[in-house]
């Protein structure tokens, strides 16, 4: 687990999570994995200090967190924001 405000075990096995939210409705989502989680954390503590809500969302497995509940996803992923950062390094596949 890294050493991060919001890391959770259960989140965790949950294979995503909110690790940083923002004060009212985001208006962007900033995605990290495994290492990269840090920069993600750093890039909404930036943007809140510009004034943009960021929440931060850890996302250790794709595949375990698809398997949660509509519900859950949608408290962590909401579907009406668009704006969508992902940092992953070296990956093959697209977000």
């Amino acid at each position: 687990m890294p050493n991060l405000p919001g890391a959770t075990r259960e989140g965790a096995e949950k294979g995503g999570y909110v690790i940083q939210d923002c004060d009212g409705a985001p208006q962007v989502l900033i995605f990290g994995t495994g290492t990269e989680t840090p920069f993600a954390v750093e890039a909404g503590q930036k943007l809140a200090e510009e004034g943009i809500n960021a929440r931060v969302i850890s996302m250790p497995c794709w595949e375990v967190f698809d398997a949660q509940s509509d519900e859950y996803k949608a408290s962590v992923i909401p579907a009406n924001v668009t704006a969508r950062v992902a940092i992953e390094a070296a990956s093959s596949f697209g977000w």
